[in-house]
């Protein structure tokens, strides 16, 4: 959640506690006051924190990722809590016997017409700022499930791609396979007609030889003939 909102929250909770709290008063004593100064301070602390968080964003809302019209809300929904503290103030005067205007409760009106409904006010502007950050993040997952399925479209893409280009390898390779049995039924067919060859010549060589030795054998019978 944006720390704005949480901050926002316990602001408009700790209204609703001093709304609660000024209205339960029937008679001002050194303890209740104690506890509006106590409670007042601390509302005032969360507005602070509220206005330094918008101060931070206006520096640098790129960081933030706000748009001056974002910023210009949160104004708007701070200075409606600084009017609440005074209205507060206000009854707590009444109350106090501090003040010449009378107590003001939220649900009525005072002498001039005007209705206490500054926490009211706050309510509503709370809840359109509320139902602006829920839109915001609904737009934002939007976002981002349009991108996660551009992704996956993307990723399908490829596997389809990378499907086709394993069968074309595969498609290639067989081809290959086709020609090796071919190239290797040559070879041995090539090898074949080799060792015929060499046996042939071999058995030739052999009748040569054979003839060589008659002739020898001739030869050396006729000398030892003569001789």
């Amino acid at each position: 959640m944006d720390p704005f909102v949480e901050v926002l929250e316990d602001a408009q909770h700790q209204i609703t506690n001093l709304e609660e709290f000024l209205k339960k008063i029937t008679i001002v004593n050194e303890n209740n006051r104690s506890d509006f100064n106590n409670n007042i301070s601390e509302l005032e602390e969360t507005i602070s924190d509220l206005k330094e968080s918008i101060q931070s964003s206006k520096e640098d809302p790129e960081f933030f990722q706000i748009s001056n019209t974002e910023i210009n809300k949160r104004e708007s929904i701070v200075k409606k809590l600084e009017d609440s503290i005074q209205q507060l103030q206000l009854q707590w005067s009444s109350k106090n016997g501090n003040s010449n205007n009378p107590f003001i409760r939220y649900d009525e009106t005072d002498e001039n017409g005007k209705s206490g409904e500054a926490n009211g006010v706050v309510d509503e502007d709370y809840n359109k700022f509320s139902q602006l950050q829920q839109e915001e993040m609904m737009r934002e997952q939007d976002d981002q499930l349009d991108g996660v399925y551009t992704t996956m479209q993307n990723i399908n893409l490829q596997a389809r791609t990378m499907g086709e280009e394993l069968e074309d390898q595969a498609y290639i390779i067989d081809e290959v396979d086709s020609e090796l049995d071919r190239v290797g039924g040559k070879l041995g067919r090539g090898m074949r007609q080799v060792e015929h060859v060499i046996r042939k010549n071999q058995e030739r060589a052999g009748d040569c030889c054979i003839g060589v030795l008659i002739v020898a054998l001739i030869v050396l019978l006729v000398l030892v003939i003569v001789v």
